[in-house]
């Protein structure tokens, strides 16, 4: 390993004092440059865990993402641990939580494409299942952050919540599931031509004996989870972004207005795909605001990795955000996006190799769509009288206090040109 400071060399990546205002991103460049493969002896906060190895540069990142017979993510792990369209609210000159409706559209849309269940929260408000899944990451936050697995000995109140939780979640998966085999028995073609998600797993289920319920069981909660906060997030901090952004506003909402015409959102994968500054917008968001800052993996045998011997069963963190190397990688800039190979790594969002996310299509396809009904119909003015934005992480990275006002495009139409719009004055 190359010869790097005292205080970088004992520096212990995972210690909650370096997470405190969010991802300690200036040891993470430095971990880049001067000690691109580093090792943690332990945690301080948790001394019976083994200590860990960092990987921190995109390229290597990414080589062990794509090796699949040498890493295990698996056992990588630490033992502490719709319609498119939003709320008549939305549309009101006021600020409003955004992240709410983002969720509710996040939940929707995964339920109606996947299971083929619309439960419409949008509309209804948030669902007993949007509850539960919220109370589940909610605790696995907190026993990533638990000193000991106490759990396993003493079941307190939030635990047997928990619990509760977690037993409505795999009824509702059951209901889900048993009406999905009622339609197949109605409709036998859905065998030949499923739906949805689910109906094409009981679909594989007839011509694969070894595709167990437990798997479509866990499937399906794995969809159900992945879809929800992750999606919700990234529009999240998105938005976030080109609330500080005009100019990036401006031209995203320039692109939603050409494509889209008079039609306030698009309705066909073919116009969706046509959002090429849309989705470069999304990448270089997921790219700075990652809702996921670590991957955790092991290696299942010996190997080396940027000249650092790494030994079978130790552990590593890939870490992703931030992840592009070069000039100026810490600004907001989606324009590095277009006329890329897509095959550079400088977004790890959804991995790669084959635990590749399986929903990245999807969650691109609910993100970029939202998206561009939101530049097609609104400006977005940030709400800065509640102080700046925070990361909040509840096994997911939340963008914390994140308001904002969304005013309608036809309205702002009749201002007298050059007026200055409010988004625009000077925070100083």
């Amino acid at each position: 390993m190359a010869s790097v400071e005292s205080d970088l060399q004992n520096a212990r990546v995972g210690d909650r004092s370096n997470f405190r205002e969010g991802p300690p991103h200036e040891l993470f460049r430095r971990l880049r440059s001067e000690c691109p493969v580093h090792w943690s002896d332990g945690i301080t906060e948790y001394p019976d865990e083994d200590g860990f190895w960092s990987v921190t540069t995109a390229e290597d990142v990414y080589e062990v993402s794509r090796d699949w017979e040498t890493f295990s993510s698996e056992i990588g792990g630490f033992t502490a641990t719709k319609k498119t369209g939003l709320s008549l609210e939305m549309q009101q000159a006021m600020f409003i939580d955004i992240q709410q409706e983002l969720t509710s559209y996040s939940v929707d849309i995964t339920s109606a494409l996947a299971f083929g269940h619309d439960l419409n929260t949008l509309e209804r408000g948030e669902s007993e299942l949007q509850g539960h899944i919220q109370r589940v990451f909610g605790m696995l936050a907190r026993r990533i952050a638990a000193p000991v697995p106490y759990w396993r000995w003493v079941r307190l109140p939030a635990d047997r919540a928990l619990d509760r939780s977690l037993g409505e979640l795999h009824k509702a998966v059951g209901e889900f599931i048993a009406q999905a085999r009622e339609r197949i028995a109605a409709r036998p073609e859905l065998l030949a031509a499923p739906e949805n998600f689910l109906e094409g797993m009981i679909a594989a289920q007839q011509t694969d004996d070894s595709f167990t319920d437990k798997e479509i069981v866990g499937n399906t909660l794995t969809l159900l989870f992945a879809g929800e906060d992750t999606t919700a997030h990234t529009l999240g901090w998105t938005i976030w972004l080109l609330g500080s952004r005009a100019d990036v506003q401006a031209r995203l909402a320039a692109e939603a207005s050409e494509i889209l015409g008079e039609n306030p959102f698009p309705s066909e994968y073919e116009t969706v795909a046509r959002f090429d500054y849309g989705e470069a917008v999304l990448r270089e968001s997921m790219r700075i605001k990652s809702v996921s800052t670590m991957a955790p993996i092991e290696p299942l045998k010996d190997t080396t990795i940027c000249d650092t011997h790494i030994p079978a069963g130790t552990r590593l963190l890939l870490l992703l955000r931030h992840a592009a190397l070069g000039e100026r990688a810490d600004a907001f800039e989606p324009e590095r996006w277009l006329d890329q190979d897509n095959s550079d790594p400088k977004s790890l969002t959804f991995g790669a190799g084959p635990r590749f996310c399986p929903g990245r299509n999807l969650a691109m396809l609910e993100a970029k769509t939202a998206l561009a009904m939101i530049a097609r119909n609104f400006e977005i003015e940030l709400d800065r009288s509640g102080g700046p934005v925070s990361e909040y992480f509840n096994f997911t990275m939340i963008p914390k206090g994140l308001r904002v006002r969304l005013r309608e495009r036809a309205a702002l139409e009749s201002m007298p040109v050059g007026a200055t719009r409010p988004w625009q004055r000077s925070t100083s």
